[in-house]
């Protein structure tokens, strides 16, 4: 039997993942499944010893679907919860006097997921400064490529005719 992947029962193949990942921590990877699954550990070989990164393509694929998979199942709660919580405010007889909002807990780490799955305004360029450095990176590149191709036009640096009949260049 395998287990319960929520509670970490023995057996299950991730369980360290999930005790981890419950005491705040993060694992990618679950270790167990590179040594049970060989098509794992091989895709990595291949693509740490040949450079063949196609063979890691379905690893990542699955992660990140999983990643955009979790970072909707949170956008869901956190709607549901709203952003900030109201704090009730005790004085010392213990009645509630008053309350004062408190960020939710959910919120911070959803931003951070945000960033992890690339769905940021900014990752998108969604908003006028990163419109601006993304127009920017595409201006420079077709600059580079301009240049590429009139340094073609004169041939190769043996090719060109001095500019000085002393200078070798």
């Amino acid at each position: 039997m395998k287990g319960d992947a929520d509670t970490g029962e023995p057996g299950y193949p991730c369980a360290l993942k999930g005790q981890v990942e419950r005491a705040g921590g993060a694992m990618t990877v679950c270790l167990p499944d590179l040594a049970t699954h060989p098509e794992i550990s091989e895709a990595y070989r291949r693509a740490i010893v040949d450079g063949d990164l196609e063979a890691l393509a379905h690893i990542n694929a699955d992660a990140l679907a999983g990643m955009h998979a979790l970072h909707r199942g949170e956008l869901r709660k956190l709607l549901d919860e709203g952003l900030r919580e109201d704090v009730p405010i005790v004085d010392k007889w213990g009645d509630v006097v008053g309350s004062r909002p408190l960020a939710n807990p959910r919120s911070f780490p959803f931003l951070e997921l945000s960033k992890l799955v690339g769905v940021t305004a900014d990752q998108q360029a969604a908003t006028p400064k990163a419109r601006g450095e993304t127009q920017r990176a595409v201006s420079e590149a077709q600059h580079l490529e301009w240049m590429r191709t009139q340094a073609g036009r004169f041939g190769s640096p043996a090719e060109r005719p001095a500019l000085d009949p002393g200078d070798p260049s």
